[in-house]
């Protein structure tokens, strides 16, 4: 199921930064859309697929497709949806205790709920829904759209487009890395004779 946004796009051609879209707080952008200084200022249809936030279909104002606009820095690297990362956000934005900051956002959470699930059972809980959406969350990215044929310039030659994967990283390898071993409480039957 895939949900869409209107999304201005913006650029800083002064500081060098070149046309692109902000999606939750994440900058997408793509070959086209990087040269395609005319669109700046105009709001683009974006389609998002909540479970996977790796790439996105952006769409002009007319109807004409943009392609696939691909997410920046580590976001692009490690499968993840919406959830997780509204709650990577969050964390950031508290700026208490330990902050998100890194090369992989998504790494730098998961490292920091775990060493905060030793102290708090609330930490302990986050940890464990942010793994188990790591472990569910596709491992390929979600489909585009049909296969188009590309032209080569040779005669008649065709092949399908395919998207490039980036190496990712499973939440077991996330969670692995320093085991929780769980308090044996004492807790009496609560009877009173």
């Amino acid at each position: 199921m895939q949900s869409a946004r209107r999304c201005p796009v913006r650029a800083y051609l002064d500081q060098g930064v070149r046309p692109h879209i902000n999606l939750h707080g994440v900058r997408y952008t793509s070959d086209v859309l990087a040269v395609s200084t005319r669109l700046i200022g105009e709001h683009l249809l974006v389609y998002l697929n909540a479970d996977d936030l790796r790439c996105v279909r952006a769409f002009l104002s007319d109807g004409t497709e943009l392609g696939v606009l691909d997410a920046q820095g580590a976001w692009r690297v490690v499968p993840h949806n919406l959830k997780l990362r509204q709650e990577i956000r969050k964390l950031k934005g508290k700026r208490h205790g330990s902050t998100v900051v890194g090369a992989n956002p998504i790494e730098a959470y998961v490292q920091t709920k775990l060493e905060q699930a030793k102290k708090t059972r609330k930490a302990a809980t986050e940890l464990a829904h942010a793994v188990k959406l790591l472990a569910s969350a596709p491992t390929v990215r979600t489909p585009v759209g049909p296969s188009r044929p590309v032209e080569t310039g040779m005669a008649e030659s065709t092949a399908t487009q395919t998207v490039p994967t980036a190496p990712t990283v499973t939440a077991v390898e996330l969670a692995a890395r320093a085991p929780v071993r769980p308090k044996k409480l004492s807790i009496g039957t609560g009877q009173v004779f």
